[in-house]
C-alpha cells in the first residue's frame, strides 16, 4: 500500500493493484481494480481526488474516474 487517506467518514487507500474504500469500523466497502498497476512512471500524482470524483492513473496512463461509491464513471483508454 502506498497511501492512506482520511475523510470524514472513510478511508481511501491507494495500492499498486487496488483502490479501496474502508470504513471507520475497518470493513472495506469496494474495491477497484484496474487494467495496470496503479503507478505512474513520470512519477506525477496519479490519485486525484475532487469535490464528486477519484481520479486515478494506471502505468499504462489509463485514467479512471470513479465516484466516493466506487462506481466507475468513465475511463480513458490509451494505445500503449
Amino acid at each position: 500500500m502506498f497511501y492512506i487517506y482520511s475523510f470524514d467518514q472513510f478511508y481511501i487507500t491507494h495500492g499498486e493493484m487496488v483502490i479501496k474504500r474502508i470504513n471507520k469500523k475497518g470493513r472495506i466497502d469496494w474495491e477497484y481494480y484496474g487494467a495496470d498497476i496503479f503507478v505512474s512512471p513520470d512519477d506525477d500524482n496519479n490519485l486525484i481526488f475532487e469535490k464528486d470524483k477519484i481520479i486515478v492513473k494506471d502505468f499504462e496512463e489509463n485514467v479512471y474516474y470513479l465516484d466516493f461509491n466506487g462506481n466507475p464513471l468513465k475511463s480513458i483508454k490509451t494505445n500503449k
